[in-house]
């Protein structure tokens, strides 16, 4: 007699071989070089409301921290948060950006590009300032591009195809 498996448990070992990659697969794609971009993207993203949150509640404008040399970033509050004068304002905590994205350039609605060292960028909604846009990269070429319009509050994101000011400065033909 030949020893084989029946149909019933051919059925159940597929079912929980189903159950199993169900599990396991979508963590693989925390993994992915593409993944990582995106979720800095939108960490930046959450970065940049939350300081135009603040500079709206507080009613004084707050900044991000672009640091090209340790590729980090950071909210930046006030030069006169809580009662204290500082020179450039303070950082609390930064944030590094995850291997392998890279933190490329800021353009600024003026066109100038800030590719290099530690800028300040600062928000405030109620003067319709720091509009901005990130460019983040991996070293394959993928994009992700976070462009944040200061007079709107509107973010907008894209990845692998480049934002620029020209759709609400007032210059179309």
């Amino acid at each position: 007699m030949k020893k084989a498996f029946t149909l019933i448990e051919l059925i159940a070992v597929l079912t929980l071989l189903s159950l199993l990659l169900l599990v396991i697969f979508p963590r693989l794609e925390n993994f992915s070089p593409t993944h990582t971009l995106r979720s800095e993207g939108r960490y930046l993203t959450s970065l940049i409301l939350q300081a135009r949150e603040e500079a709206i509640f507080s009613g004084k404008p707050f900044g991000i921290r672009y640091d090209f040399t340790e590729q980090q970033v950071a909210l930046l509050y006030p030069r006169d948060f809580e009662g204290k004068s500082h020179s450039q304002g303070i950082v609390f905590d930064y944030h590094r950006l995850a291997h392998p994205v890279r933190l490329k350039k800021v353009i600024l609605p003026n066109q100038k590009q800030l590719q290099s060292g530690v800028q300040d960028l600062w928000i405030d909604p109620l003067k319709g300032e720091g509009s901005h846009i990130v460019l983040l990269s991996l070293p394959t070429g993928r994009t992700f591009w976070v462009k944040y319009n200061g007079l709107s509050g509107q973010i907008l994101l894209s990845e692998n195809a480049p934002l620029s000011f020209h759709v609400y400065r007032g210059d179309l033909p």
